[in-house]
């Protein structure tokens, strides 16, 4: 993982180190200036005794769901890549969509081998969902002129973790928007055949234009 980023990144910062800790539920990945964290609690299985004994709320079932050991060396390199990596951007949904997009493309450079599935932290049977609505859900967005839009509860609905992505005609995973930035980034990138170096900045326009 590392080694790749660092073979596609050359010039980037990487971490010194990767520190693995009980965060009491709290965090699952999470970086500091130098370091990588990763709270070894959520990856125990949701079958785990201790997962099983935690409180239905405010530990939800889909975040007893989320708590699996796939995910973890994607979730660290994604961290890193969100808060070392790609600069930050406070714009429409289709900036923060393609912003997720190009962590996500960078995360999958860094893990070749990985299903897809696990790139997007979905299952497989969240992930063909997405793949079998792609084009409804973008529809859907451009009907509702969404895309330009920099409405607080419609980029959290589109971006943020949770039980399924609100607002939507029909009930999908979570994260619908990172999903369709990281198609839109993907489909950019097949067509110029960029660096992952040179998608870093590339403007979020030029990438949904070419969608």
């Amino acid at each position: 993982g590392l080694r790749t980023l660092k073979a596609h990144l050359p010039d980037a910062k990487i971490p010194t180190q990767v520190v693995f800790q009980n965060t009491l539920f709290n965090s699952s990945a999470f970086c500091t200036e130098n370091e990588i964290g990763i709270g070894l609690d959520q990856y125990l299985g949701k079958k785990s005794p201790t997962v099983q004994s935690l409180p239905p709320e405010p530990y939800y079932d889909w975040m007893k769901e989320s708590f699996d050991r796939t995910y973890l060396e994607r979730d660290a390199i994604l961290s890193w890549v969100i808060t070392h990596i790609l600069p930050e951007v406070s714009g429409n949904l289709a900036e923060e969509m393609i912003y997720y997009g190009k962590a996500l493309y960078i995360t999958e450079a860094a893990f070749p081998t990985f299903e897809k599935n696990i790139i997007m932290r979905y299952n497989k049977s969240d992930y063909k969902w997405a793949n079998d609505n792609e084009y409804s859900l973008w529809k859907y967005l451009v009907d509702e002129n969404a895309l330009f839009k920099t409405d607080e509860r419609m980029l959290s609905n589109m971006v943020k973790e949770g039980p399924f992505t609100p607002g939507l005609p029909e009930k999908g995973p979570d994260r619908l928007g990172q999903f369709l930035g990281w198609k839109m980034v993907r489909n950019y990138m097949q067509k110029t055949k960029l660096s992952v170096q040179e998608l870093i900045t590339v403007p979020y326009n030029e990438i949904l234009q070419k969608y």
